[in-house]
């Protein structure tokens, strides 16, 4: 019931608009589809959105009315730059490619010449 009081509700209702409904009518477009650029953008769009809706899933539970704190905004960013900071250590520590693979050349080879 929190989440339908204090103004919480709003943000329910801007999850179902802009995180379902607009992505979904804008994907009908065949046009959108096609470019590469506007699929990205509405790929970040559809990624903050995510956080939104997380947001609204935790946040009523400590607080009763609709409200944003600094942390709620940097905790995101920085557990995210953790993650990537870990992920691009281990990256460079293993091969991108099998090593010693007998097919690897054919594999690397263009397949259209």
């Amino acid at each position: 019931m929190r989440r339908l009081s204090g103004g919480w509700a709003y943000v329910g209702l801007a999850l179902a608009l802009f995180h379902f409904v607009v992505p979904f009518v804008l994907l009908l477009s065949r046009q959108l589809k096609r470019d590469v650029r506007k699929l990205v953008w509405l790929a970040i769009w559809l990624i903050f959105m995510r956080g939104v809706d997380l947001f609204w899933m935790i946040e009523p539970t400590s607080h009763d009315r609709f409200h944003v704190t600094v942390w709620d905004i940097v905790l995101p960013f920085a557990i995210g730059g953790f993650w990537l900071a870990l992920f691009f250590r281990n990256l460079q520590q293993r091969p991108l490619l099998p090593l010693h693979d007998p097919h690897t050349h054919e594999i690397l080879e263009p397949a259209h010449e």
